[in-house]
């Protein structure tokens, strides 16, 4: 019985893949994009006699193009900065395919290198990642993109009360392609917009994911005692529940927030590392709020607060970062904002790290 549902799925998947090339014959929809992400930066930590410098934080170049009415594709280079060069990489690579035959109006698969959801989701909801990363994001918890598959599932007609999914990832992420051992991590994730129906709500969003994997790492041999188990990969634990979201009222004030857990093996014998990050952070729209003075409605205020702790069994090794700014958004793709940062540490040796950064983004 098996066998025969085997056959069944895998004929059912060529009939599925066969009208999917027949309805991409004709001319493809190709479009380009690009996003430069600039800053001058002083650093006012004590000591560092205002040190000052102007910089390319990213740059991203995208492809995309609509193969048929339920295929598509994406192709994204990141210009990273890297010591005293720029390395170029590619961030996303991938087809997406609404299955036309099985379950077209609740069901996406994307095959390629990819964005993680979750953290996808947390940086739209931040809305700044220009000025700075999620607080997750920032102290790595987990790759922004990887190599895998994964399967979308519709939250209402149309999506529109978001998505749930479930991928299958290598676990080594864009920059380190190469999977380096025979496990792939699983990710659980779901992006929530209950109040679609609410129009002062509308942009409320709550999400969360669950992964649960392997670190993708070259050991070499690891002895324990008389264990002599030849480590080709690191195949330690790595596991992460993370959820958040995002109150957004008519278009006046957005406050949201997030929590991260992450757990990794440290060796055979070892307790494992455990990992916090959180943040709060929002933003306040002037043109929301002062209706008659139309200087301001290009302008909002925003800030954030995270705290991340390397180890919870530990005291006094965290750390927290205090970010206010002031933006600028003159219209669509355009932003420049001015922020005050401040970093403090738990440790009382550690000297606090201080900025004044003005940042642009400009996307077209």
């Amino acid at each position: 019985m098996r066998r025969i549902s085997v056959v069944l799925l895998a004929v059912a998947a060529i009939a599925c893949f066969a009208t999917m090339a027949n309805a991409g014959e004709g001319k493809a929809e190709t479009s380009v994009h690009g996003t430069i992400f600039g800053n001058w930066a002083m650093d006012l930590t004590d000591g560092a006699n205002n040190a000052n410098a102007f910089d390319l934080g990213r740059a991203y170049f995208t492809v995309k193009s609509k193969l048929s009415e339920n295929t598509s594709g994406k192709v994204t280079f990141d210009f990273t900065p890297d010591d005293d060069r720029y390395d170029v990489l590619v961030k996303h690579a991938y087809i997406d395919w609404k299955p036309t035959c099985l379950a077209k109006d609740f069901l996406k698969i994307r095959f390629g290198l990819q964005s993680t959801m979750y953290f996808s989701m947390m940086n739209g909801l931040w809305g700044h990642r220009y000025v700075a990363k999620t607080v997750s994001d920032a102290n790595g918890f987990l790759t922004s993109a990887d190599m895998g598959v994964t399967m979308f599932f519709a939250l209402g007609q149309e999506w529109k009360f978001g998505y749930a999914g479930l991928a299958i990832l290598n676990g080594a992420g864009f920059k380190d392609v190469g999977e380096a051992n025979k496990q792939k991590d699983i990710n659980l994730f779901a992006k929530i917009t209950p109040l679609q129906d609410n129009p002062q709500f509308k942009g409320t969003t709550f999400g969360g994911q669950f992964y649960k994997g392997t670190q993708n790492e070259e050991m070499g041999i690891i002895i324990v005692g008389t264990d002599t188990t030849l480590h080709e990969a690191c195949d330690w634990k790595r596991e992460i529940v993370s959820f958040g979201g995002l109150l957004a009222f008519d278009d006046k004030i957005d406050v949201g927030g997030e929590y991260n857990a992450l757990t990794l093996g440290d060796g055979p014998g070892a307790d494992a590392l455990k990992s916090t990050a959180m943040s709060f952070f929002g933003t306040l729209y002037l043109s929301g709020l002062i209706q008659s003075a139309q200087a301001l409605h290009t302008l909002n205020v925003f800030a954030s607060y995270g705290m991340y702790d390397p180890n919870t069994d530990f005291d006094d090794d965290g750390d927290k970062t205090i970010l206010v700014g002031l933006e600028c958004a003159p219209k669509k793709g355009i932003k420049t904002s001015f922020t005050y940062s401040t970093k403090s540490y738990d440790d009382d040796d550690e000297n606090n790290v201080d900025a004044f950064v003005f940042n642009t983004m400009v996307s077209f």
